[in-house]
């Protein structure tokens, strides 16, 4: 395989070369050809850990709503007959209404 580069560039895989002591440019270019490679596996990774953090993140969302009503059906259960009574005829205050 043949590539053909810029002056710009073939002076930065130069500098590469010098700065990181790889033997000749090719092996230096071998070298950041590893390093993109890896690059894009990680920030694919990344990108998957973000849905799944999201994912989490919705069902804990659902998780939290399913025991604020639980926590408001126990209320109402645990309310006094006259309370529950009250709260038919002039409607459950928010903290404690089910829907």
């Amino acid at each position: 395989m043949s590539i053909t580069l810029g002056e710009a560039q073939v002076r930065e895989i130069s500098d590469v070369q010098e700065e990181s002591g790889y033997e000749s440019r090719s092996e230096a270019v071998r070298d950041l050809v590893d390093k993109g490679l890896a690059y894009d596996e990680v920030e694919a990774e990344r990108d998957e850990l973000r849905r799944e953090l999201r994912s989490l993140a919705d069902r804990l969302d659902e998780m939290d709503d399913i025991a604020r009503y639980a926590r408001r059906r126990q209320l109402l259960a645990d309310a006094p007959i006259w309370r529950r009574i009250r709260w038919r005829i002039t409607g459950a205050p928010d903290d404690v209404y089910v829907g």
